[in-house]
């Protein structure tokens, strides 16, 4: 959806070896950086994860945990 919307997105195919904690999906577009940690169900973020976004967002990157339930907020937020 990020890419059909012309977004640039970044994402690790095999995370084996890289630090813990980034998020699955980094994107670009008309200067605005998203950051999203992807989870399925009722799973949550590790300690790491929450670093992370608390770190990206207090730089001004827009961080989101998504879900399958959050369809239409993503496409708020990529629409923008």
């Amino acid at each position: 959806m990020a890419e059909r919307e012309d977004w640039l997105v970044f994402y690790v195919k095999n995370s084996e070896g890289s630090p813990r904690g980034w998020p699955d999906l980094f994107m670009a577009r008309d200067g605005r950086l998203l950051a999203a940690e992807l989870k399925v169900g009722d799973n949550q973020t590790t300690a790491e994860q929450d670093r992370w976004l608390r770190e990206l967002r207090s730089g001004g990157v827009r961080a989101y945990v998504w879900r399958e339930t959050d369809w239409q907020a993503i496409r708020r937020e990529l629409n923008k």
